[in-house]
């Protein structure tokens, strides 16, 4: 090579790229590892103190031939260092570490596509302005095309790209100047002929118009014509479609027309079953009050046959005389308690019957010897006493408690609260002293809307019917769909039993 192109002063500012060839140890690591190098000043080998940082390179992904950004160092007075150490890191670990002294480095290449064959492993290249440099055993095993046979291929190539046009003789300039002057000649007697044209044109141009407006409409005829045809077979297909269609639909109406006729005749028979419908509900209704009545009588036997009193000296409460504490049973009589648990067990079967609200807890009233089931329990013996003689505190216990939810499910049966869970008798005084009547109940019509309609209609007639209506209790809520069963039919009943 001449020495002319080879870098006179090869110093870390005249460097430009550092890349790397064939790194094996990079294939130890993942490769979305980073790797990055540093350049030291190497000022004394054996002090590694003395070593200052001149440069540190982006990081990079792991590849065995990493190539770098071009290095960048400022002018800070270090422009003339020739020796430095270059370390290279994988994810800030250490794997190569080398000193290169730039004098000692041969050129390689002025481009890599002179290279012919592979690098050896581990190999670092640096370049410079003139060219690659690498150390000398490197270049000593490369094999490298020679750069003028380059330059040669370039040359070709700029001129097979840019070819060298031949010189027209003046002979064929003459030519070509004596057929512009015939065309120009050509040009104007063209001109001259179509002014005469145009001269003659002037007094026959409302015939020239005339002669364009008929070929317009003419075509315009031709264009409808066109149309009206193609809309006269569109409408003869469709005749034709509407033809096939209405055969099948003949007896389909003749269809239609029974099941009008069937309907008329089911709208009367409905009319005449709703009218039917309206004596069964105002009998019903009758019916429900006297059930009511009947249920608040026998009730109030039943508060005849159990009364629930209070006693003069203590505050105790007493079923048919015999007194029931809250709590602490064992300071009275076992035999005492365990008959007027027998009462309130008959209390609440007779109360069930009537009111028909199954209990929670079934009760078998046998007296003092009454006891109540648990249906649910996983025990052997699901029956427990409502007496304490020769049985075990704690099942009786359970067996209070048990009757107790019973009353509790009673009184909310009737929309009535507790006053507490261990007030056994005052839970019934409340009971009876509040009446069996609910709050509110409801008998809701859910049937055809057009019975809704007839019952709108009854309810609309005279003033005598609506004030019947409510000396009987019934009151139409909503037009027709609910009836409420009040406290006034009730009396109306009991006076009339």
């Amino acid at each position: 090579m001449k020495p002319s192109l080879i870098d006179p002063l090869k110093t870390i500012s005249t460097l430009n790229l550092f890349l790397g060839r064939n790194l094996l140890k990079t294939k130890e690591y993942q490769l979305n590892s980073l790797l990055h190098f540093t350049i030291h000043e190497n000022l004394n080998e054996e002090n590694q103190s003395n070593q200052n940082l001149v440069y540190i390179s982006e990081k990079i992904l792991n590849s065995p031939n990493p190539v770098w950004a071009p290095i960048w160092i400022p002018s800070n007075g270090k422009q003339a260092i020739k020796k430095v150490k270059f370390t290279v890191y994988c994810n800030e670990i250490e794997i190569y570490s080398q000193t290169i002294d730039f004098e000692s480095l041969e050129l390689l290449c002025f481009s890599f596509r002179q290279i012919k064959s592979e690098f050896p492993t581990d190999t670092f290249v640096f370049k410079f302005k003139k060219g690659f440099y690498t150390s000398s055993n490197v270049v000593k095993n490369m094999q490298i095309k020679p750069e003028y046979k380059l330059r040669k291929k370039r040359i070709n190539r700029i001129s097979q790209s840019n070819p060298i046009h031949k010189t027209q003789s003046i002979d064929q300039l003459l030519n070509v100047f004596k057929g512009i002057r015939y065309l120009e000649r050509i040009k104007s007697d063209n001109q001259s002929s179509v002014d005469e044209i145009g001269k003659k044109m002037e007094g026959k141009q409302e015939i020239v118009e005339k002669i364009q407006e008929f070929y317009e409409k003419r075509t315009r005829l031709k264009k409808l014509r066109a149309i009206l045809e193609f809309k006269r077979k569109v409408v003869s297909e469709k005749r034709q479609e509407l033809k096939k269609r209405k055969d099948p639909l003949i007896p389909k109406t003749r269809k239609l027309v029974e099941n009008i006729q069937e309907l008329k005749e089911r709208k009367n028979e409905l009319q005449n079953q709703e009218k039917e419908m309206e004596h069964v509900w105002k009998k019903r209704n009758r019916i429900m009050a006297c059930i009511v009545a009947r249920k608040e009588n026998m009730l109030r036997d039943l508060r005849m046959i159990f009364p629930i009193k209070e006693q003069k000296d203590s505050r105790i409460l007493t079923i048919s005389g015999i007194p029931l504490p809250i709590t602490d049973f064992e300071k009275y009589d076992p035999e005492m308690i365990a008959s007027a648990f027998g009462y309130v067990a008959h209390l609440l079967n007779m109360l069930s019957k009537y009111l028909e609200t199954p209990l929670r807890y079934p009760v078998n009233p046998r007296g003092s010897r009454s006891t109540i089931r648990d249906e649910v329990t996983n025990l052997n013996n699901p029956e427990f006493p409502l007496y304490l003689k020769n049985v075990q505190n704690e099942r009786f216990q359970v067996a209070v408690l048990m009757i107790n939810k019973n009353i509790q499910q009673i009184l909310n049966s009737r929309h009535l609260n507790i006053i507490s869970k261990k007030h056994t008798l005052a839970n019934l005084l409340t009971f009876f002293n509040a009446g069996t009547q609910p709050k509110r109940k409801t008998i809701s019509i859910k049937n055809n809307s057009k019975i809704n309609t007839s019952i709108q209609n009854t309810n609309k007639p005279k003033q005598k019917n609506q004030k019947k209506k409510e000396k009987s209790g019934l009151i139409n809520e909503k037009g027709g769909n609910s009836l409420l069963i009040n406290e006034k039919r009730l009396s109306l009943n009991q006076q009339k039993d």
